[in-house]
Order: C-alpha cells, then sequence, then structure tokens
C-alpha cells in the first residue's frame, strides 16, 4: 500500500509517494494537472488500499472526481484552513507534509459532496448573485432619482408594476442611463424565475431533497428557496456530531478574547459556509415578523441587542441548532413539543 500526495494547481501538479508500512519517500516528480496525466504517472501505484490525499484548491474537483472513480483507492481532500502554515513553504515540502500526515491518519479532511449536490449549490449560489444584481441596479435607480430631485408618487413600492411603469415614463436628464438600468432589473428578474423554476425542478426529482426541504419549510420564517439553500449546505446531517458544530459551519459564533480573567465577546468570524449563513440571517429577518416563539426570541433581541442586524444574528444561530434538530429526528417544527428558541 501506498500514501500519494497531490499539491495541485491550475497548469501542473506536485506529487510525492510514500510506502505505507516504512514511510519512505518512493516517487515525487510534477505533472499536468488532469486526470489522464495523473493515472499515466501514478498507475503503478494504484493497488487496493493506497490512499490519495489532495490539497484543497479551486480547481480540485476533476482530479478528485476521476480518482474517486478507481475503485482501489481512498481519495481525500485535504481541509487546508486547519493545517498550520510552515515558515518555508514550497510545493514539493508541502506535498511531503501532507503524505506523512495521511499516513499517520492526522490529516484533517473536508467533506466533499457528490457532483449532484454541487450542482444544487451552484444553482443556490447563482440565485444569490442575479437576487444581489436586482438589488444593486434598483440602489442605482433610486440614487438617479434622488440625484434628479424626482420621486415616484402614489405607491409605496417604487419598484411595483405602477412603480415600474411611473419610471420608464419619466423625464429626467439622465433618461438614457435610468432606461439602461431598468432594462438590466428585468433582465435580471428573468434570469432569477428561471433559476427558481430550476431549483423547483431539482426539489421534484430527489425525494430525498424533497423531504429535507419540507421540514426545514416547516420552520416560520422559510420558504422553498431559503430551505433549498439550507438542505442542500447540510446535507447530509448525520455528518455534524450537534447542533453546535452546525451554527459554527455557518460562521454564527462570535470572536472571543479571554485574557488576564476577562472575557470579551465580539462580533461573528464571518468564517463557514456564506451562503447558508446569508440563508439563515434571511430566515431570521423573516420569522421576525411572524407570531411564533422564533418571532418572539427575534423582537426580545432587538429589545436587548438594540439592533436588528444583531437580532437576526442571534436568531440565525438558533436557527442553525433548531434545523440541526428537525433533520435529526425527522419531525416537522413544533413549538408545543419543546422546538423552539428559547433564551
Amino acid at each position: 500500500m501506498f500514501d500519494i500526495a497531490l499539491d495541485l494547481h491550475k497548469e501542473n501538479t506536485y506529487g510525492v509517494v510514500l510506502d505505507d508500512k516504512s514511510g519512505q519517500l518512493v516517487w515525487e516528480g510534477s505533472f499536468a494537472s488532469n486526470i489522464k496525466a495523473a493515472k499515466e504517472v501514478l498507475e503503478p501505484y494504484f493497488v487496493h488500499g493506497t490512499k490519495i490525499a489532495i490539497e484543497a484548491t479551486s480547481c480540485f474537483y476533476p482530479m478528485h472526481d476521476g480518482l474517486k472513480a478507481i475503485e482501489s483507492l481512498s481519495v481525500f481532500v485535504v481541509n487546508t484552513a486547519r493545517l498550520e502554515k510552515p515558515a518555508i513553504k514550497t510545493d514539493r515540502k508541502d506535498a511531503l507534509r501532507i503524505a506523512h500526515l495521511l499516513r499517520r491518519d492526522e490529516l484533517p479532511i473536508a467533506f466533499i459532496p457528490n457532483k449532484e449536490s454541487r450542482l444544487q449549490k451552484e444553482l443556490c449560489a447563482l440565485r444569490m448573485r442575479y437576487v444581489h444584481s436586482c438589488t444593486q441596479c434598483k440602489n442605482r435607480i433610486s440614487s438617479i432619482l434622488h440625484k434628479e430631485g424626482k420621486r415616484v408618487v402614489g405607491v409605496k413600492d417604487v419598484f411595483s408594476q405602477k412603480g415600474l411603469a411611473q419610471l420608464e415614463c419619466m423625464n429626467i436628464s439622465r433618461k438614457d442611463e435610468l432606461e439602461e438600468e431598468l432594462d438590466l432589473l428585468k433582465i435580471f428578474k428573468i434570469k432569477t424565475e428561471r433559476v427558481e423554476s430550476q431549483i423547483k425542478q431539482a426539489i421534484e426529482k430527489d425525494s430525498k431533497l424533497n423531504k429535507t426541504v419540507e421540514l426545514i419549510d416547516s420552520i416560520p420564517g422559510f420558504a422553498t428557496t431559503l430551505s433549498f439553500v439550507c438542505a442542500t449546505e447540510l446535507m447530509p446531517v448525520g455528518r455534524f456530531n450537534n447542533a453546535e458544530s452546525v451554527a459554527a459551519y455557518a460562521g454564527l459564533y462570535p470572536c472571543i478574547d479571554s485574557s488576564g480573567g476577562r472575557t470579551k465577546h465580539g462580533g461573528i468570524r464571518r468564517v463557514g459556509r456564506k451562503l447558508l449563513r446569508w440563508a439563515l440571517i434571511e430566515g431570521a429577518h423573516c420569522a421576525g415578523r411572524t407570531k411564533s416563539p422564533i418571532g418572539d426570541y427575534y423582537r426580545k433581541k432587538v429589545k436587548q441587542k438594540k439592533s436588528n442586524h444583531a437580532a437576526a444574528i442571534a436568531t440565525a444561530n438558533k436557527l442553525a441548532k433548531l434545523i440541526y434538530e428537525i433533520l435529526s429526528t425527522k419531525k416537522p417544527y413544533n413549538p408545543v413539543k419543546g422546538q423552539q428558541c428559547s433564551p
């Protein structure tokens, strides 16, 4: 058996092969970063029980998927965030260090979802980008109106159907710029609707995903889209040890500075899964407008912290733990049975 470590880059990959029993270096060298080149160089070491560790980069998926298809191999991806950065860093030293840690079973491993799950996550990220683009268009339109001293009258929402009709007929000096922004807004709205349709189709095709989305959707404040984001980010929930690890995975725990008997709590660290954190915070804002224990908790935190955003983060932390409980027990949200955001 062998232990193989790959320091992967876009063009070239540096690999090392260790003998599993002795730990001696058997082979080292560089090759092109594609599965064909990897097989040509490393195939003599592809025996039953061989382990391969790949450093997590932006381009590791093709190599990971190609090697994963070989039955005799155990393929792992290194969680580089948990590796201490050495004083001297080279491709060879990185590969050797990873190989020795792999041999001793001390390597921090990252969870890698299958290809279908990754495509579902990309749908979530694509929708979020389109929604943000719509928001940017609206902000630019509002800025144009503000600088021109114009406003839409008779409607509460400037971007409602009646409000957009007024904007299209508005006679201002920056008319051309306004029309361009309105055209962009229409395009991004159409694209958002198209992606949302694809999300619904993905849910209908996958029965397990459909059940998970339904369970999360039972929580006040969550609709299909936010439930889909949380489901794709957390499945399978069995990989988490407890509810606190789900909140930490979303980056919803505060920074703690403790020294000399004094402990100071700061803001959240903004690490972990950005998309999951966004969905939980959005769900917290929506739940805050409902008549439910979660809504009561949100409003209580608003009074305590004097900030809607801080209250939403505190509520999102509770929602992350609540989702873990719901998915672990496979029972929908029921505040009567204790599933609630208690202080």
